[in-house]
């Protein structure tokens, strides 16, 4: 089965996509790469070095943004560690749940154009297949059984309960 973008989606935790990311930059020509111990403390995953003949040293910020849409916040974040980390070729911001918001997208355009790559679950799933990454088995999850809503009965009897109440407090009925 090749990659997907659903497949992708199902991915396990943070750690299995970085797990898969390391494989991709060493296919790369990345040698010199590292998951960062403390991410809260450094705010991205990985930090890749490679040094290319003819483009020089390139150095490169990984971050994994997993939960919910990446916003312009967030990028603008991202575009901080950058500077401050001196990713002279820039960073890989990766949302594969939902992908980024359309002001994040315009974000990167305008203030961050290629020093910011931007990946989704798509451009994740391409990248996987064209470094021929292994696809994992992963089981199909069950949907979260939908809560039941209550009787018709014991919500009548909630708001009998309120009437009381409201009456024996001394309001008037309208």
């Amino acid at each position: 089965m090749p990659w997907n973008q659903d497949i992708v989606r199902m991915l396990p935790p943070r750690e299995d996509i970085i797990e898969y990311l390391t494989e991709v930059l060493d296919k790369m020509g990345f040698r010199n790469h590292e998951r960062v111990a403390d991410r809260d403390r450094w705010g991205v995953d990985i930090v890749a070095v490679r040094d290319d003949p003819l483009a020089g040293t390139e150095k490169l910020l990984i971050k994994v943004h997993t939960g919910s849409l990446a916003s312009a916040k967030e990028v603008s974040v991202f575009g901080d560690l950058i500077d401050r980390y001196k990713a002279d070729r820039g960073g890989i911001l990766i949302s594969p749940p939902l992908g980024f918001t359309k002001d994040a997208r315009t974000v990167v355009a305008k203030e961050y154009r290629a020093r910011i790559i931007l990946w989704d679950a798509e451009k994740l799933a391409k990248t996987f297949s064209n470094y021929g990454i292994e696809v994992p088995e992963i089981k199909p999850q069950k949907p979260p059984k939908k809560k039941r809503k209550k009787p018709p009965s014991q919500s009548l009897s909630w708001m009998r309960h309120s009437c009381l109440s409201f009456r024996q407090k001394g309001y008037s009925e309208p």
